[in-house]
């Protein structure tokens, strides 16, 4: 029965193994495909309007619109090739009938920004699928280096190579974790400490993402306006079930003085509380706080074991001694 479980797990390993091959050489490709395309001749292309997408947990995009109203739609609405990625300062200093470079991919403008998070999204990907081939690759040849028994200094390196990895590929997504979860949290603070700006702003549309399955999410969205300095300020936000139902026309806002691209919507009570609990990325962070609190509690036991082995022996060592 051992044999069959060890050849199954054997079995299911080499079978990760290609699979994980395989990603890393499809993502691989793709990745020279973004950069060859990107070796084409800039174009410049007019801004029509701006808008911000704001997360429910307040991460911001900056949206130039290449096409006349879409500022007032929800950003997810919207057709690819009608928009682009900016970064925030280009986004304060742009202005409708001003120009943008970029290069075209089909009927698609990147910007440089645009370029930047392809790059970013790519070499994650890669990292996250070259892992466990490397980490497949030195346990077998730590596996073989036994079975052989040969008896040398690269014997415990296998080893402590094999531990780095796994401690990498379990330490470097918690890290991540981390400090989405702090940069959220400072965000909030941020956001929520010292002056704050009230306004009514007018909603402009509205869109609910409906998720499929058991554990699938729905997302609401609500676009809106409101003035800043003489100017219309326009926003997609992606709110709780609760706001999206009780604004029809007009919502309330606030966000830190000078600050209009931070707004939240005004008002709290328990379903917003509920939804925030459901909200996928607070469950993400939930979970590694668990996970964390686990290995603690797991090194604290592992430590307290050693000791305890350690005392029984010096215990036993007296007691030889005695006699």
């Amino acid at each position: 029965m051992d044999k069959v479980k060890n050849v199954a797990w054997a079995v299911i390993g080499f079978l990760l193994f290609l699979f994980s091959t395989m990603m890393f050489i499809v993502e691989l490709r793709d990745f020279q495909k973004t950069i060859q395309s990107e070796q084409t001749s800039p174009v410049e292309v007019a801004v029509t309007g701006k808008q911000v997408e704001r997360s429910y947990l307040g991460k911001n995009q900056y949206l130039v619109m290449l096409s006349n109203g879409n500022e007032e739609k929800v950003s997810m609405k919207q057709m690819i090739g009608t928009y682009s990625e900016v970064s925030k300062e280009e986004y304060e200093t742009l202005k409708p009938g001003d120009k943008i470079q970029g290069v075209m991919k089909g009927r698609v403008l990147y910007t440089e920004l645009d370029g930047r998070e392809a790059h970013k999204e790519h070499w994650i990907m890669l990292v996250v699928t070259v892992i466990y081939p490397i980490i497949y690759l030195v346990y077998q040849l730590s596996k073989l280096v036994v079975s052989l028994k040969i008896t040398n200094p690269f014997t415990h390196s296998f080893g402590s190579l094999l531990k780095i990895l796994l401690a990498v590929g379990l330490g470097a997504p918690m890290l991540a974790c981390y400090v989405f979860l702090f940069s959220d949290l400072f965000r909030w603070i941020h956001e929520n400490v010292g002056e704050q700006t009230y306004r009514i702003a007018e909603i402009t549309d509205s869109r609910i993402d409906i998720g499929h399955g058991r554990y699938a999410e729905t997302n609401y969205y609500l676009s809106f306006n409101f003035i800043v300095d003489g100017e219309p300020f326009h926003m997609t936000k992606e709110v709780s079930a609760n706001d999206y139902e009780k604004n029809l026309e007009l919502v309330k806002i606030r966000y830190p003085e000078g600050h209009p691209d931070q707004v939240s919507i005004r008002g709290y009570n328990w379903r917003d509380a509920v939804y925030l609990i459901s909200y996928s990325w607070f469950g993400i962070y939930l979970c590694v706080i668990v996970i964390t609190g686990l290995l603690i509690f797991a090194a604290v036991k592992i430590k307290q074991k050693k000791r305890a082995i350690e005392e029984s022996r010096k215990q036993s060592r007296r007691k030889f001694r005695k006699r």
